[in-house]
């Protein structure tokens, strides 16, 4: 609910029914009824909504979030509320009557009346109105309606709406989103800064944001676009994109200005010469004649008189020379030939260059002829009659005799189809049949069963040749997804069509980032026993605007929300910011309400990529196959070997070539993550990622309301909490968690005993927790600190999972207690084991050296050089801890 909204007030401003009045508070009181779903092509998430003061779920982020955008700066509407319970609609279909609940996107709360809102793209609306038009059609005004859901509105006093994506404005959507954070948070700007910058706006209206921004320093780059938003400076959100670089919108004091400078910019227009279309086929006037263009070369235009058929070639500059000085205009009496003309367009556009030079050979040839006199030519007499037969033809039909003398060589032949269209049909009816299903027949085998059914029909079958090239004339697309699947049609899928002012990668810096994890194909040893660890897991979180690489996390567990909270902890602590959106895939560790919370808390939008489409995720896909082959694939140990597990030998197993250990790789990776592909030119920006970070931050502003400090609290805010995030403060013993309880001094308070206190823990250091008491948190430890300290939550639930194995059914419950002593079990079987590896490998060398005759040493170092990159490295200290298991 609205924080700044008073519902009793506003049912007594527009006089609610008692019915209708508890009839909404109950929505309002209620959460959403049903959560968002991920389909094949939708992008679902959550928005943090500031107005509302809680998250609101989107089911498409091109439709249904531009509609959340749409009512969260819009002073109107003071509340909405997502997927609201479902209300019973009927409706009629094929004649019978229809019943079923429906739950609408949106209950909406305006100014002056409330009611149910359903947001839909318009072909799935035309697709729905042809199915069912009783339950959506558009009517007169061009309004789409659902009566239905209309009729159940009617009995509250209620609104239903439907609304279409053609309501969406791209370009005020797009730019609110670049303005959002000027638009939540307030920025103060003193008067020197606001008069230096509409002073200068003032002595050049409509000045290009670029060479404002150029003019001014990038320092008053957050004050112009808090100025935009205040409204003290102009910009035409809806016609201009605040973002592009390439055609930066023009800025102005104020919207009148705006309007006076764009008119006295048409009338101008109105008064140049007008603009010659410049295609094959148009018609001109040059000196009181009328001339086509004939042909457009490389260095000269062939124009065509329309009163002798004289041939002119005239140089390009020659004619623009004409255009310029106003000789050469459009002509008047080819105004009404457009679809004349259309049609020449049409026949020029699909000959080809071969073509149009055989016809300007051809017309050469009988311009003598067109005007009266003999030909100077060795080309057959009857040929040349046939040409100027079709020129005149084409005359007469067209109005330009050129398109005659073009060659159709296409034309010719018997164009008749040569198969009964009886045995087409049935070969299109076999292909459908037993071709495009699940069992994947061989074409062979399909051609024979046509052969038979055409023998049945008394028809004669094609050829198996014929029935080949009908087979691969179908769509792959929906030819392999009928055979093979979805998943395996996905490579033929058509691109998903965009809009030329939807920006896919953003705007900006820090407004779309990607996180996911891939196993990495290199085998690592343990830094102590040099044993083989396996391989690691990598968590990158990339920016999608420039292509740099925000945070690196690198671990031998598996993905969890432990390896997104360290992922989300060095982005900000390189870079004292968190993206706008996180564009995340289906795995679970990104839909805890842990992970939901910590996005709601510092205002990120999540969205989900859909199941198995990687196109929405290419960015971070492409990233792990670039750190493969540039920089893992070089490495010892790598494990490409393995795609040809039978070839595999002993001296060429990944397993017994490893070296690296975790903390090595890391520090290896994060110094070409960081540097090398950091300043290495990107081939989709034609710049280096650090390059176009900092090109849009200059452009974009510094944002400074963003910015986060990487302090205890901040590191607290990633840590996660138990199930039920909160625990009774227990007198002596402190707060329990997950059968450990943990101490703090200030725990005796009497006042704060016996409460529920919010807690939270490190999955990296079991010994400690954290507790939010007296109105900040309190590091706590445990009453087994010196066994769990270090521990981290995985190694915690392994041991107790091993105990619990041990021990009887009936006594399945595991205590602190126990599991302290397990541990320390453990910890002394694991040090003698260490001892006596160690003590059997100085043996085994010292045998080995009496054999070589080398002196005995004491200790044997493993060691090898990381490989050395020709740009400056960035300072290992700068890279987090990297945590490994044993």
């Amino acid at each position: 609910m609205s924080k700044n909204f008073d519902f009793d007030y506003w049912c007594l401003k527009n006089k609610i029914p008692e019915q209708t009045k508890k009839y909404i508070e109950n929505i309002r009181e209620s959460p959403p009824s049903r959560n968002v779903q991920s389909g094949p092509k939708n992008v679902r998430g959550n928005y943090p909504s500031k107005k509302m003061g809680c998250t609101i779920q989107f089911e498409s982020h091109t439709v249904e979030l531009a509609a959340i955008y749409l009512k969260e700066y819009n002073n109107e509407i003071k509340e909405f509320y997502d997927q609201p319970p479902s209300i019973p609609i009927k409706y009629k279909k094929n004649g019978q009557s229809k019943g079923m609940r429906y739950t609408p996107d949106f209950f909406v709360i305006e100014d002056d009346k409330a009611g149910w809102e359903e947001w839909k793209t318009e072909e799935d609306l035309i697709r729905l109105e042809e199915k069912n038009p009783n339950r959506y059609y558009k009517d007169t005004n061009g309004q789409w309606r659902c009566p239905p859901g209309e009729e159940y509105a009617k009995k509250y006093g209620l609104f239903f709406r439907v609304r279409s994506s053609s309501e969406i404005d791209e370009n005020l959507y797009n730019n609110t989103i670049f303005l959002e954070d000027y638009l939540r948070y307030n920025i103060e700007v003193d008067d020197i800064t606001v008069n230096t910058i509409i002073s200068t706006v003032t002595l050049e209206p409509g000045i290009k944001l670029d060479k404002l921004i150029k003019s001014l320093g990038e320092e008053y780059v957050d004050s112009i676009y808090h100025l935009i938003v205040s409204n003290e400076l102009f910009v035409d959100l809806k016609n201009e994109m605040l973002g592009s670089r390439m055609f930066p919108p023009p800025i102005y004091p104020d919207e009148l200005t705006a309007k006076a400078f764009n008119y006295s910019i048409s009338k101008t227009q109105e008064q140049r010469p007008e603009i010659i279309d410049i295609k094959i086929g148009n018609k001109i006037n040059w000196d009181g004649r009328s001339f086509t263009i004939a042909n457009i070369g490389e260095t000269t235009i062939t124009l065509i008189s329309q009163d002798d058929n004289q041939q002119i070639d005239l140089p390009h500059n020659s004619f623009e020379e004409l255009l310029q000085n106003g000789k050469v205009k459009l002509d008047k009496i080819g105004e009404n030939t457009n679809k004349d003309n259309e049609k020449i367009n049409e026949i020029l556009s699909k000959a080809s260059p071969e073509a149009m030079e055989i016809a300007t050979k051809r017309y050469e040839e009988i311009v003598p002829i067109l005007n009266g006199k003999n030909p100077n030519t060795d080309t057959p007499p009857r040929t040349l009659r046939n040409w100027v037969s079709n020129y005149r033809e084409a005359e007469k039909v067209f109005g330009n005799g050129y398109v005659g003398l073009l060659p159709r060589h296409k034309d010719k032949g018997n164009k008749m189809p040569q198969i009964h269209q009886r045995t087409r049909e049935l070969m299109e009816e076999i292909i459908e049949t037993d071709y495009e299903n699940t069992k994947q027949k061989n074409k062979n085998s399909v051609y024979q069963k046509f052969r038979i059914e055409c023998e049945k029909q008394g028809l004669e079958p094609s050829s198996y040749k014929t029935f080949i090239n009908e087979i691969n004339k179908r769509p792959n697309y929906e030819k392999v997804k009928k055979r093979e699947g979805s998943k395996a049609s996905y490579p033929y899928e058509p691109p998903l069509r965009l809009d030329q002012n939807t920006p896919k990668h953003g705007n900006r810096p820090f407004e779309i980032c990607h996180i996911d994890h891939t196993q990495m194909d290199i085998e690592l040893v343990n830094s102590i026993t040099r044993e083989n660890m396996g391989k690691p897991w990598v968590t990158f979180m990339t920016d999608a605007f420039s292509r740099r690489l925000l945070g690196i996390y690198l671990t031998f567990d598996e993905p969890s929300y432990r390896s997104i909270m360290m992922v989300v902890r060095e982005c900000v602590r390189r870079f004292n910011r968190l993206p706008q959106n996180f564009v995340i895939d289906g795995g679970k560790e990104f839909h805890s309400i842990y992970f939901d919370s910590f996005l709601a808390r510092y205002e990120c939008i999540k969205k989900t990529r859909p199941p198995s489409k990687s196109r929405f995720g290419n960015v971070i896909e492409r990233l792990f196959g670039t750190t493969h082959s540039q920089l893992i694939y070089n490495l010892q140990g790598n494990t490409q070997a393995t795609k040809k597990v039978r070839q595999i030998t002993k001296g060429t197993n990944p397993k017994n070539k490893a070296i690296w250990t975790l903390e090595e790789l890391y520090t290896v990776l994060c110094e070409w993550g960081y540097e090398l592909y950091d300043t290495t030119p990107h081939p989709a920006l034609s710049q280096t990622p650090r390059d176009a970070f900092n090109d849009g931050m200059v452009y974009s502003g510094k944002r400074y309301s963003r910015l986060i400090r990487y302090d205890d609290q901040f590191k607290i805010d990633t840590l996660p909490s138990t199930q039920k995030g909160t625990a009774k403060v227990q007198p002596g013993r402190g707060v329990k968690i997950d059968k450990r309880y943990f101490w703090h001094d200030q725990f005796k308070n009497p006042e704060i005993e016996y409460t529920q206190v919010p807690v939270r823990y490190d999955p990296f250091n079991m010994g400690i927790a954290y507790v939010f008491v007296n109105k900040h948190w309190v590091k706590c430890i445990s009453e087994y600190y010196s066994v769990f300290k270090n521990r981290t939550e995985k190694e915690l639930k392994r041991a107790s999972e091993e105990l619990r194995q041990k021990q009887s059914p009936s006594k399945s419950a595991i205590s602190a207690k126990k599991l302290a002593n397990f541990l320390i079990q453990i910890e002394e079987k694991e040090s003698k084991l260490l001892k006596q590896k160690k003590e059997r490998a100085m043996e085994n060398q010292n045998v080995i050296d009496k054999i070589t005759g080398n002196p005995n040493v004491d200790e044997v170092n493993v060691t090898h050089e990381p490989p050395v990159f020709n740009d400056d490295l960035i300072d290992p200290n700068e890279n987090s801890d990297t945590y490994e298991e044993f």
